[in-house]
């Protein structure tokens, strides 16, 4: 790990690392992706993926609701079918407080799911994992350090302001998976152009997650570009998979906070 990347992640606090100002998502945004699986060099239109946005109450609180599905068309069907549900739920300063995972991907079928509660200055999660309705794994421990979940970090890299970071620069998160605790880091890739389904460009800052806490040796685990402008939003978002890459790319987007002003052509 570089000296610039131990340097960023020792000067975040934990308490930074789990609250964040929500300023780019509102309730009722609604976008939806092109959905692109890589085989053997070439890549495959897919299926479609869709994030969502809404208001719930939680634990007697205001919070968003994310929720990430991706389904795989007819032809993929044949191969490798695919329906994949994430759902996170974050409180009024974006802390993490639940998430879950169903995954129905060829002949296999989990749910991974966890719940956090915040007392005396520790992060508690309580999670476990389910295969075809058997629970196989359970966990629940408490971390000094904040926990989060993947799409959680979606949100998440939504709130950062990129003008006040350079290249390289890491934030070092716990994320709860539903069957583990593994130390992630989140990384600035600085800024992209990078094209959409709906035939623009725009301008982006983009973030990758690696596994572990190797910095830019470790595995990646996903890449997302988001909007510069007020919006954040991801544009395209970059999956390492198992079984190869997929990429989904911005089709539409409905009920946005702010216009879009990161256009680059069209």
């Amino acid at each position: 790990m570089s000296a610039l990347l131990l340097a960023c992640i020792c000067c975040v606090s934990v308490e930074a690392q789990c609250v964040a100002e929500n300023e780019a998502i509102q309730p009722g945004e609604e976008l939806v992706y092109d959905l692109k699986f890589n085989w053997r060099f070439i890549w495959l239109n897919a299926g479609e993926a869709s994030m969502t946005v809404k208001s719930v109450r939680y634990d007697d609180k205001d919070c968003l609701e994310g929720r990430l599905l991706c389904v795989t068309n007819k032809t993929i069907d044949r191969y490798f079918p695919m329906r994949d549900t994430l759902v996170t739920v974050a409180g009024p300063r974006m802390e993490p407080l639940y998430f879950r995972k169903g995954a129905a991907e060829g002949k296999r079928y989990a749910v991974e799911e966890g719940w956090f509660d915040y007392v005396d200055g520790k992060c508690h999660v309580r999670q476990y994992r389910h295969v075809r309705g058997d629970r196989r794994e359970e966990m629940d421990v408490d971390f000094d350090d904040c926990l989060i979940d993947m799409l959680g970090i979606v949100l998440r890299a939504r709130s950062f302001d990129a003008s006040k970071m350079t290249v390289g620069m890491g934030t070092e998160y716990m994320m709860a998976t539903g069957r583990a605790v593994k130390r992630e880091v989140l990384m600035y890739e600085g800024k992209k152009v990078v094209g959409a389904s709906d035939n623009r460009s725009y301008s982006c800052h983009g973030f990758t997650l690696f596994d572990h806490n190797e910095g830019k040796n470790g595995k990646k685990a996903i890449t997302v570009y988001v909007t510069d402008d007020k919006n954040h939003i991801p544009i395209r978002i970059d999956l390492y998979l198992r079984f190869g890459a997929a990429k989904a790319y911005l089709r539409s987007v409905r009920n946005n906070r702010y216009p879009i002003t990161s256009f680059i052509s069209k």
